[in-house]
């Protein structure tokens, strides 16, 4: 199992007394990471698809009126 250093970055399997071996601080994480993504919001989806609406109209009209 790999820990992180939340205040230098350091990544190791051993921390010796629980403190991190470059800087001394006991900041330190498991690294276990959320592995399950949450689903995009109603409101990011209404923009995605806002902003692409935008940019087929923004091209189909400079197509359409040059």
């Amino acid at each position: 199992m790999a820990h992180i250093c939340l205040d230098c970055s350091y990544k190791g399997t051993r921390f010796p007394q629980g403190a991190c071996p470059a800087c001394g601080s006991r900041n330190i994480s498991s690294g276990e990471k959320d592995t399950q993504a949450k689903p995009p919001s109603r409101w990011s989806l209404f923009v995605l698809f806002a902003l692409w609406a935008y940019l087929f109209y923004a091209i189909a009209m400079k197509l359409l009126v040059d």
